[in-house]
């Protein structure tokens, strides 16, 4: 019997799903909740270790661990450093010239204020780590940038102090998020942001609605992931009014309670299946 650790620090719907998943796929598995274990090499004997945990830095480092204790990580250790931060992301999907949406990147205070105040506006000015759209803003004016500028220098995160500022693609209120597993894109929707609020996140009480197959979509999703390396996550696309795509965000340890319900799509089972199938081989 294939054996499984599956990697937490707090247990969401989505890993409940994963461990009863796994577990109906003929997993023997375990969880390791990281905020309450330590981690030895000999601690997590097994084929697999599922990586879930919330923290990104959690995520990258147990994922490293277990991968030099001679587990194979899903996802791997690396693609979750790339996924979870928007500027590796960007730079990476940038270099294998996919349609990404044109940023600068500003280190510093007063070349960010000074940028936001030059480009044309609106703009959105967001750090490299973070979710749910936390801590990405929209700004229409200099009083804004200012602003955003001054508070993000008192957030007490080295990251957090980076602008990475990108051309506002006007899309409606609403975004395009894809489920890639393996090499295959499984399926795509739409989360329309809720009234007063112009980020699309889920989390912030956006609506969803399934898309029908589009092959550019299931493209542009499947070489994201392809490219930086996953076995499975979620592509974020921005399409414009125009109708042209831009890849937004990659996530490496992405949530999928919301495409599971839209696309009336057992994720966690089919997520389960392809970890089986990387047993096998």
């Amino acid at each position: 019997m294939p054996s499984a650790v599956l990697v937490v620090d707090i247990i969401r719907p989505e890993e409940k799903k994963l461990w009863h998943a796994l577990s109906s796929a003929g997993f023997r598995t375990k969880i390791v909740n990281i905020n309450q274990e330590y981690l030895t090499p000999n601690c997590c004997v097994a084929d697999v270790a599922v990586i879930r945990s919330i923290s990104m830095f959690k995520s990258v480092y147990s994922a490293a661990y277990l991968e030099a204790a001679g587990l194979r990580a899903v996802n791997p250790s690396q693609a979750i450093l790339i996924a979870g931060d928007k500027i590796l992301t960007y730079s990476m999907l940038k270099k294998k010239h996919l349609p990404v949406v044109n940023s600068i990147l500003a280190m510093h205070p007063q070349p960010a204020e000074r940028a936001l105040k030059e480009k044309e506006k609106p703009l959105i000015d967001k750090p490299p780590i973070g979710s749910w759209g936390r801590m990405v803003a929209l700004i229409r004016d200099n009083e804004t940038a200012r602003i955003v500028v001054e508070h993000r220098e008192y957030i007490p995160v080295a990251q957090a102090k980076i602008h990475l500022i990108q051309d506002y693609i006007e899309g409606g209120e609403s975004d395009i998020r894809c489920f890639v597993i393996g090499n295959e894109t499984i399926g795509c929707m739409r989360r329309k942001a809720p009234p007063g609020e112009w980020r699309s996140n889920v989390a912030l009480g956006a609506s969803t609605e399934p898309l029908e197959k589009d092959d550019e979509l299931y493209l542009l999703s499947k070489k994201a992931t392809e490219y930086i390396g996953l076995d499975y996550g979620s592509v974020d696309i921005i399409k414009s009014r125009t109708g042209e795509l831009y890849l937004n965000e990659v996530n490496g340890v992405p949530e999928f309670k919301g495409i599971e319900k839209a696309l009336k799509i057992d994720i966690a089972m089919e997520i389960a299946k392809y970890i089986k199938s990387l047993v096998k081989k």
